[in-house]
């Protein structure tokens, strides 16, 4: 402990040695990585996007904080990450188009067809506005096809929604589990603007992994407090 303040570093990094953590002389910050179904559409290094409207999604969250005994509430534990350097895509509509890419009982494919049947209403003015081809609403549901470019702007819109509804879930789960245990964001290694936004509405730290020999000119977005 000492060491560490000799070095100006003033918290105990995540997944560092607990017993160390535990002594009550430094705050420290611990992570949670969850498994719940993810959108099986999708893709990442460490492992697929988790869908958040599935039931699993909160659960997971909750009992993987549980799990974690005495630091969970532990005054000196600032906080918790939550899950770890997600692949969002390298496209605003990638997270849209891998749930249209997953069968027809993915939870977020089901909010995928009430948000556009709610836009769209009839599924020729869709088939219109994408240039497809679906029969119906229910083959719209059971296609796992890639839509064409003319989908584009939905299908951006529909992964703002899809991110908002993690960040806002992972913040409800965490909160309910302990009210002062601060949400520190899920480590983004590199991240979209379509990710900053929701994760700066719900979380209480916006959190980088910067792969870097410095830090000298990094900064957030402009409108980032």
């Amino acid at each position: 402990h000492r060491r560490l303040r000799s070095w100006g570093c003033n918290t105990i990094a995540n997944s560092s040695d607990l017993r160390i953590c535990l002594q009550d002389r430094t705050p420290y910050a611990e992570r949670v990585e969850c498994e719940s179904r993810t959108i099986e559409g999708s893709w990442g290094q460490w492992g697929k996007f988790r869908d958040p409207w599935d039931p699993s999604f909160k659960s997971a969250t909750t009992a993987a904080l549980a799990a974690h005994g005495k630091e969970a509430h532990d005054q000196w534990c600032i906080g918790f990450f939550v899950d770890n350097e997600i692949n969002w895509g390298s496209r605003k509509r990638d997270l849209a188009e891998w749930t249209l890419m997953s069968p027809s009982d993915q939870a977020a494919k089901q909010a995928a067809l009430a948000y556009f049947t709610e836009k769209y209403k009839d599924i020729s003015a869709l088939n219109a506005a994408w240039k497809s081809d679906y029969a119906n609403w229910i083959d719209f549901l059971s296609s796992v096809k890639v839509p064409g470019p003319s989908a584009t702007k939905d299908l951006e819109a529909f992964t703002e929604i899809v991110v908002d509804e993690y960040f806002k879930r992972t913040r409800e789960a965490g909160k309910e589990f302990d009210p002062q245990l601060l949400y520190l964001g899920c480590r983004f290694a590199g991240a979209p603007e379509w990710a900053v936004v929701p994760c700066a509405k719900y979380c209480d730290v916006v959190s980088y992994n910067i792969y870097s020999e410095e830090i000298a000119g990094w900064r957030l977005a402009k409108w980032i407090d």
